[in-house]
């Protein structure tokens, strides 16, 4: 089974997006989700797996934050897997976040490749158990992120500085 992934760090009016299933490895920029920039991961894989975990375990972090009503923080996001017509899944990201009772309510925040379920800009309410990451800014500083983290790790020292310069972010 695969798993199709879209990553979204909007940044001060700038939005970075990588979207992932598995077996090309390409990033790409909003207004650019055509299949063929699709990076993609085998839905075994363990690292993927454990990143998708560690959001889900740490997700009350996330609620504390967005509730905390800190001028520092922003852009907050989820991520959740929406199915596709092929019976694999097209994780998106959430903008506009509130939370309560459980739940995420929130807007589509990029353009989907092959799911059906779901467009950009459409409101949808999640349960905190289906998040597939979450992530928000203090300042800079990437919180959370553990799927953007797991890419991160991967690049070498020139697309390191390239995608922080792009981004904006400082990630520790």
């Amino acid at each position: 089974m695969r798993m199709k992934v879209t990553c979204l760090i909007s940044i001060v009016g700038l939005t970075f997006l990588l979207l992932f299933g598995c077996d090309k490895r390409r990033a790409t920029k909003t207004g650019d989700e055509s299949p063929e920039n699709y990076v993609q991961i085998r839905a075994e894989d363990a690292e993927m797996n454990a990143a998708i975990a560690e959001a889900r375990a740490r997700i009350g972090e996330f609620v504390d934050a967005l509730q905390a009503e800190n001028a520092a923080y922003h852009e907050f996001y989820v991520k959740k897997p929406y199915c596709t017509p092929g019976g694999e899944k097209e994780h998106m990201w959430i903008g506009q976040v509130t939370a309560k009772d459980g739940n995420f309510s929130g807007v589509i925040a990029n353009d989907a490749v092959e799911t059906k379920e779901v467009s950009v800009g459409q409101t949808v309410e999640i349960a905190f158990s289906e998040i597939s990451d979450w992530k928000f800014q203090d300042g800079a500083k990437l919180i959370g992120g553990s799927t953007i983290r797991y890419f991160y790790n991967r690049m070498n020292g020139a697309e390191k500085e390239a995608f922080r310069k792009e981004s904006g972010l400082t990630i520790e």
